[in-house]
């Protein structure tokens, strides 16, 4: 009974690994544009509190 569940469990495990892979250089582009995003929203979020603190 055992033997059945590991190959049941075992089996998902190895296609997602093998699928991860296929998607690994998706996911280093996608985290690239979060990373630039975060930037641009940084950049805008400083220029608006420089413009308040300047206006107060």
């Amino acid at each position: 009974m055992m033997k059945i569940w590991n190959k049941v469990l075992l089996a998902p495990i190895i296609t997602l690994l093998v699928a991860g892979c296929d998607d690994l250089s998706k996911a280093d582009n996608n985290l690239d544009k979060a990373k630039d995003s975060a930037e641009q929203m940084k950049d805008a979020c400083r220029a608006k509190a420089k413009n308040m603190t300047d206006k107060a």
